[in-house]
C-alpha cells in the first residue's frame, strides 16, 4: 500500500487502502468473537461456541460495504467534493458529474459517486443496525441494544459533521474511530444473540 504512493503520485492507492483497512477490521472482528467465546468457556467449561445470527451476517455485510466506501472516500479525498448535507451542493446528485468509462469504475474511482454512495449506504447500515438493536432489546439484551443504537447514531452524526466542517481532521478521525466502535458493538451483540445453551 505504501509503495503505491511512492511513484508518480503522493497518495497511496485507495483500493489498497481499502483492502488494508478491511483486513485489519476483519482481524479485530475475529479477535472480539473468539475472545467472547473464550470468556464464555472460562465461565462455564460446558459452554458452546456462539453462532452468527442471520441478521448479524446481513448487518456486517452491509457495514463492510460501507467501510470499503469509507476507505475510498478517504483515499480519494472525496469528502472535499461537497461540504453540504443532505444535498450535494444544490442537488441530490450533481448533474454535472463527469462519468468514467467503463461505468463500474465510477464506484471506485469517481470521488463524487463514491461520496454519494457513502452518504446513502449509511442509512442502509443504520436500518440493519437498528433492526439488530431491536432484536437484542426484545431478547433482554438492553445494554447491547443501546450500544448498537448509540454507536450508529453517533457515527452518522460524525459523518454529517465531517462533511459540514469541510473534513476537519479531528472530526474525520473521530468518524473513523467510531466506525471501529460500531463494528465491535455489532459483533458483540451478534455474539450474544447467537449464544447457545451449554451441553
Amino acid at each position: 500500500m505504501v509503495a503505491s504512493g511512492l511513484v508518480d503520485r503522493p497518495d497511496v492507492s485507495h483500493i489498497r487502502l481499502a483492502v488494508h483497512l478491511l483486513t485489519a477490521l476483519a482481524i479485530i472482528s475475529v479477535l472480539v468473537w473468539v475472545g467472547l467465546d473464550l470468556r464464555a468457556l472460562a465461565r462455564d467449561p460446558e459452554a458452546r461456541p456462539s453462532h452468527m445470527p442471520l441478521l448479524g451476517i446481513w448487518t456486517l455485510s452491509v457495514l463492510a460495504v460501507q467501510l470499503m466506501f469509507g476507505a475510498y472516500t478517504a483515499g480519494l479525498d472525496a469528502g472535499y467534493a461537497f461540504s453540504s448535507w443532505p444535498k450535494m451542493g444544490d442537488e441530490w446528485f450533481p448533474s454535472g458529474t463527469e462519468w468514467l468509462q467503463p461505468f463500474l469504475r465510477n464506484f471506485a474511482d469517481n470521488p463524487i459517486v463514491v461520496q454519494f454512495v457513502h452518504r446513502w449506504t449509511a442509512w442502509l447500515v443504520a436500518a440493519f443496525a437498528i433492526a439488530l438493536a431491536v432484536m437484542a432489546w426484545r431478547r433482554g439484551l438492553r445494554g447491547y441494544a443501546a450500544l448498537v443504537a448509540g454507536a450508529v447514531f453517533a457515527q452518522i452524526l460524525l459523518g454529517i459533521l465531517t462533511l459540514l466542517s469541510g473534513v476537519e481532521i479531528q472530526i474525520a478521525v473521530a468518524h473513523q474511530a467510531m466506525a471501529v466502535i460500531l463494528l465491535v458493538a455489532i459483533v458483540a451483540t451478534s455474539h450474544r444473540l447467537g449464544e447457545r445453551p451449554a451441553r
